[in-house]
């Protein structure tokens, strides 16, 4: 008989980093072959804009949650519970109530830490380190690189484990094609917030078109704090809107095509949420010449000027700075992009991923 693994997880929608790792995990052939997986999604927000707000709507929920996890402990024969607990916030909180039934029933946890603050918030009070403490005793936890274990060095004493995000190939070698714009194509894309730093992109690309250095921009993403309307605004009156196209979102394939036909691609976070953003390993699987920042497990990702160019958070000089240097520079451009796939291929894909999260069941059930 199969082993049983609850799965207490976020799933889409809305579509986020998180989501998408779940999904892909909940869909593995390996892991549905190995193990009977019993999905308990973890559904509160009902889009990308409505995560972290507090609602009566989502307090029913966790009510009613809570009841269905009694339930599924009582009905199956647990082995291991995969959790996805937030780490902060009002959602820490009311995860601390799975946790509680959990354990009340001596379940074996494996926390997946998809976000950070931990430290930060158990440093703000003594009682707020004793129930970090408390939740994370008797636990597994796996981080997604080495930079986040500092976040729960202080209240988690054991090894964790260490699985990078991957994903699946969505792009073959005869994709990716060594032609060159006439015009110089800038990329951002991410969902349109500040701290993701679409301001900063904006910033910057006008430090460049005040140098009247020739280039084109995409900029693909979701309206956040951030609207299509404010965009265009700036655009308009920093005389971009004939170099600049706002795109929206754009998903799968098209989303693939946009990425192939850029050739730098500028992802400018400070978002303080941010810990293995996935649109990077999309840039480096399209081959792409990558200006990002020094944010949470990016320096684990990508390795300064062998892959990618990395700048401290908010330094809009230094980003039109690496941006000159990119667009003037196609040799180097040519091998970031080629250095970033192939780091891509040996670390970040989805087979990569799941083999590690197989073995890591393996061993713990």
């Amino acid at each position: 008989m199969k082993p049983n693994i609850l799965f207490l997880v976020q799933t889409p929608p809305p579509i986020h980093g998180a989501s998408l790792r779940n999904q892909s995990l909940i869909d593995s052939e390996l892991l549905n072959e190995k193990f009977n997986l019993i999905v308990f999604p973890l559904n509160f927000a009902k889009d990308v804009l409505d995560i972290g707000a507090i609602s009566l709507r989502k307090i029913l929920k966790s009510i009613f949650y809570f009841f269905k996890l009694f339930y599924c402990i009582l009905v199956y024969n647990i082995d291991l519970v995969y959790f996805t607990i937030s780490p902060v916030g009002g959602a820490f909180y009311r995860d601390i109530l799975f946790v509680f039934l959990l354990k009340i029933f001596r379940k074996k946890i494996l926390y997946h830490l998809r976000g950070k603050g931990i430290k930060k918030e158990a440093n703000s009070s003594k009682m707020k380190r004793i129930l970090y403490k408390d939740v994370f005793r008797n636990t597994k936890v796996i981080c997604l690189s080495k930079i986040p274990t500092a976040d729960i060095e202080t209240v988690y004493k054991n090894k964790p484990f260490i699985v990078n995000n991957g994903i699946k190939i969505e792009v073959d070698e005869d994709d990716i094609v060594e032609k060159y714009n006439k015009q110089i194509k800038l990329l951002y894309l991410s969902n349109l917030a500040s701290d993701k730093g679409i301001y900063d992109f904006l910033e910057a690309i006008k430090l460049i078109n005040e140098k009247q250095i020739d280039f084109q921009a995409d900029i693909i993403g979701k309206e956040y704090d951030v609207t299509f309307k404010d965009i265009n605004k700036f655009l308009t009156e920093n005389l971009l809107d004939k170099k600049v196209n706002v795109l929206g979102s754009k998903y799968g394939k098209e989303k693939f095509e946009y990425l192939l036909n850029s050739d730098i691609f500028i992802f400018p976070t400070y978002y303080k949420n941010e810990v293995f953003p996935g649109v990077i390993l999309e840039a480096m699987q399209c081959a792409k010449s990558i200006i990002t920042t020094f944010e949470a497990s990016i320096p684990d990702i990508l390795d300064q000027d062998i892959n990618g160019i990395l700048v401290e958070q908010r330094n809009i000089e230094k980003i039109a700075e690496k941006i000159e240097l990119l667009i003037e520079n196609k040799e180097l451009r040519i091998k970031l992009g080629k250095n970033a796939r192939e780091k891509f291929l040996k670390k970040y894909t989805l087979n990569h991923f799941e083999n590690k999260m197989y073995d890591i069941f393996k061993e713990l059930v």
